[in-house]
Order: structure tokens, then sequence, then C-alpha cells
């Protein structure tokens, strides 16, 4: 999981400078997820390993949100937004 979170970061910093290269704007939806990882309780994390999610009625696909961790990220879309 470390590997993993590292290459995570690694990807949040490439497409920072992609987006700075071309003068867009790139929502932070990592910064809320802290507490939520993969570690935490099935109710709490907002991405599953893999099987059935207790956060909505999926099947959870690894390295990747769950409805839980979908919603945090619409979260803070909508603030950036201004909603």
């Amino acid at each position: 999981m470390k590997y993993i979170s590292g290459k995570f970061r690694e990807l949040n910093a490439m497409i920072d400078r992609a987006a700075a290269r071309a003068a867009v704007e790139v929502v932070d939806t990592f910064a809320s997820t802290g507490g939520h990882d993969l570690c935490t309780g099935p109710f709490d994390r907002y991405a599953e390993a893999y099987g059935l999610s207790l956060n909505g009625v999926a099947i959870g696909v690894p390295a990747h949100p769950n409805s839980a961790g979908a919603e945090a990220q619409a979260r803070a879309v909508i603030a950036h937004l201004g909603g």
C-alpha cells in the first residue's frame, strides 16, 4: 500500500504540472480523503481493495473510489466551484 500511495502522489504531481503548463485549474480531491484509506473500516474508507463495497451497492475495484469516495470527490469539486 505504501508503494501504491507513492504512485498516486506521483500521478497527482504529474497532473498538477500538466495543468500548470496548460494554465487550467485542478481541484484537489485528495486532501479531504485523510482518514478514509483502505486500512480504515468498511464504512469509513473511500476506496476498496476488491470485493463488495459496504459504502453503497457496488463491487470494489482496486485503487478506485467507492461510492463514498466518489461523493467526497464531488463535494470537493462543488465546493471549489462555490456551491
